[in-house]
């Protein structure tokens, strides 16, 4: 296990959910991916409005999957914020007009928010990530 890897599995004060926030955003990417024991895959989602998801596998690989055509700073960015929903760290969602939606087991993506989500009784959750959290509203 890397070192962020079990930091993050431990996470269970504020003081550890800021120290891995520190690290998430301080830490080069690649070195990041590395120490967290997460892979970099290219995705093969075609959606102008997908910027990038977060998976576990049944078999416990944590796979960060980025479209190619976005540009390196769009990257890092999403990348550190689906990393620190992943492992908990506690930092904020990225501002307007992103929206990252939380699914359950490990899942979790951001896009637009002009993209609608699936009709049914989990979409509010889905939109926020959890039943106990406010959804956003929309802008005018």
């Amino acid at each position: 296990m890397g070192q962020l890897d079990e930091a993050a599995a431990s996470c269970r004060t504020p003081d550890d959910r800021r120290q891995l926030a520190v690290r998430i955003l301080d830490t080069p990417l690649t070195k990041l991916l590395g120490e967290l024991n997460v892979v970099l895959d290219e995705s093969s989602i075609t959606d102008a409005h997908f910027y990038g998801a977060v998976i576990k596998s049944r078999a416990g690989r944590v796979s960060l999957l980025m479209p190619p055509r976005r540009s390196e700073p769009e990257r890092d960015t999403v990348a550190r914020s689906l990393l620190s929903h992943f492992f908990d760290a506690g930092l904020d969602d990225l501002p307007a007009p992103f929206v990252t939606i939380k699914g359950g087991k490990g899942v979790a993506r951001v896009q637009l928010t002009d993209v609608g989500l699936p009709e049914g009784r989990d979409a509010d959750e889905q939109r926020t990530g959890g039943p106990d959290k406010e959804a956003p509203t929309e802008r005018g």
